[in-house]
């Protein structure tokens, strides 16, 4: 029987080796089927991976649930840091403003709704006014140290002067 088999693996393409190798294999798995039924142990052990299916299965739903809410509590985390975060929450700052503000005569409270700008940059604005007058054109707002032509674009659609 064995050079019956050995004489279809030819047959099919496999080499000596190849041959050796299957014969290795199946000869394990059958080897261990035997001890396991030998032993008596095949059914105990169908009813051990149940259990173990059933407690690793609780204990993925368990991780994923508290992944989950780390996820959440990691999510309100950063909503509260942008919040205190002045450079995170400045970016968004502009959509909070209605209309127009004029720069000549915006207050610090009017002024810092601007996207990008601070209460440093705030009190700069009020010291150039103070310094050099009122401002002709809103282009001329770029002449406050600190606010360039990046922080200008964010703010332009805001700014106006009334004359």
């Amino acid at each position: 029987m064995f050079k019956r088999i050995v004489l279809y693996a030819r047959h099919l393409g496999f080499t000596k080796n190849e041959i050796t190798v299957l014969f290795f294999i199946v000869g394990a798995l059958c080897t261990g089927e035997i001890l396991s039924l030998v032993r008596g142990t095949k059914e105990a052990n169908k009813s051990d991976y149940k259990e173990q299916f059933a407690r690793h299965d609780s204990l993925f739903s368990a991780r994923a649930m508290a992944e989950e809410i780390m996820r959440e509590i990691d999510s309100v985390t950063v909503k509260t840091n942008k919040r205190s975060d002045r450079s995170a929450y400045t970016e968004k700052k502009g959509s909070n403003i209605v209309g127009c503000i004029d720069i000549n005569k915006a207050g610090e409270a009017e002024l810092i709704k601007l996207p990008g700008v601070g209460e440093a940059t705030v009190k700069k604005i009020i010291n150039q006014r103070k310094t050099i007058g009122r401002f002709s054109k809103i282009e001329d707002i770029m002449n406050v140290n600190g606010i360039g032509e990046k922080k200008f674009e964010k703010m332009k659609s805001y700014l106006c002067i009334n004359e």
